[in-house]
């Protein structure tokens, strides 16, 4: 049994992911999107239970009662039945309103949630794609510098090298090590960030089906037209003029507060005793009623604060507007920043490789010392890591600045 459990074990395979497969799973299980797919189904049924104070309410009871008095037997039945229909009530309106626009919000934020996670899993995906290349990139580097420290120990023994030269060549593998180490922790952290982002287990073995940090080649350029037609289709700023719009509302219908709730009505009461001792032992009341219904004590208050909330939401929307307008200028320049730096890191990494194939071979003849050969190493070692967090700062900062705009994001 053992065997085979230990077999079940290692013969599981990892779940292979791809962009599209990772976005799919977190727009089913992602928090952030289950919890505003909650809200949109319960603002959908809040907007359902609003109308009930525009439709017919009623109420009924009955009781039945035996008992004895004095060596009679006595029967009571009795029942009460109320129909109120509502003719003018602002309060329910206003309500029943307000709740059709916060299906709307609602439906906006989703939108919106599912915007940011399909940004958000980019991002976390690529940036596992990035550890991985930087781990794979220092563990070749680690088996180089192993042959390094092997090469200078064969020129010490013939002479053309120091004792100082195997140091240095012992101090560059325990740092090469050390950063593959290092290296290979950031791999796991950025996948279980990846997992949590799409809604799975920590633990769950995944493999990373990609084959590099995509270079995105796209020509954008910023107009004020431009941003004023993207501002407009922002869920958020949607979401702040429906707020304001429903502020608005409860504002007008405050004022009208002060009329009375005007309700028609129907209602009915029977109470019959038997036997009875009186003549009339049936008792009914039925008939038509018109209610209404006054407020005055709070409402100068009301009014004060419904004003205050429409202020306020006012200049949500303005300040929105304002947020907007500074995050696609924001993302717009790291993508410009991004761009430059993509290119540095690029011709830096070329020159560093010239450079290193330079000192090898002048190293090689001894013409210049190990120390010199080493301080090469290096500059190619950091400038690959530079073009490898490069590429992915400016993936970042494109599919970011594209998310703004309204543009697709992925294809």
């Amino acid at each position: 049994m053992a065997p085979f459990l230990i077999f079940l074990l290692f013969s599981v395979k990892p779940l292979v992911l791809t962009p599209e497969k990772a976005i799919k799973i977190a727009l089913e299980n992602n928090y952030q999107v289950v919890q505003s797919r909650y809200e949109l189904e319960s603002s959908k049924l809040n907007s359902k239970k609003s109308l009930a104070g525009l439709v017919p309410i009623g109420s009924f009871s009955a009781s039945y009662a035996k008992y004895r008095d004095n060596g009679d037997i006595f029967e009571n039945s009795a029942y009460s039945l109320k129909i109120e229909q509502n003719l003018f009530d602002p309060t329910s309106l206003v309500q029943y309103l307000s709740s059709k626009r916060q299906v709307k919000i609602a439906e906006l934020a989703l939108s919106s949630a599912k915007s940011d996670v399909v940004v958000n899993v980019l991002k976390s995906y690529y940036l596992v794609v990035s550890a991985q290349e930087k781990a794979n990139y220092l563990r070749d580097f680690s088996k180089y510098a192993e042959e390094q420290l092997k090469a200078v120990k064969a020129k010490k023994e013939v002479g053309s090298a120091t004792e100082t030269d195997v140091l240095r060549a012992r101090i560059n593998l325990l740092q090469a090590k050390n950063s593959f180490r290092q290296a290979e922790i950031e791999v796991e952290q950025a996948k279980r960030d990846l997992l949590q982002l799409i809604g799975l287990s920590p633990d769950t073995d995944i493999m990373i089906d990609a084959k590099g940090i995509p270079y995105i080649n796209v020509s954008i350029s910023l107009s004020d037209s431009l941003k004023n037609e993207v501002i407009q289709l922002q869920e958020d700023l949607k979401i702040q003029l429906l707020k304001a719009e429903n502020a608005r509302l409860s504002y007008r219908s405050t004022l009208f507060s002060f009329l009375p709730r005007i309700y028609l009505g129907f209602e009915k009461n029977f109470n019959k005793t038997t036997p009875s001792m009186i003549s009339n032992n049936t008792h009914t009341v039925k008939g038509i009623y018109l209610s209404l219904y006054f407020k005055f004590n709070d409402y100068p208050f009301n009014v004060k604060l419904q004003k205050k909330s429409l202020e306020l939401q006012k200049f949500y929307v303005k300040q929105t507007t304002y947020t907007i307008l500074k995050n696609i200028d924001d993302a717009y320049d790291n993508w410009k920043k991004s761009l430059e730096s993509l290119r540095l890191a690029r011709e830096n990494l070329k020159l560093a490789r010239a450079l290193y194939r330079t000192s090898k071979a002048r190293y090689d003849v001894g013409e210049i010392s190990t120390l010199e050969f080493f301080d090469a190493e290096l500059k190619l070692k950091e400038a690959n890591l530079n073009f490898i967090q490069a590429k992915y700062q400016n993936f970042v900062a494109l599919i970011t600045l594209k998310s703004l705009l309204g543009m697709e994001v992925w294809k």
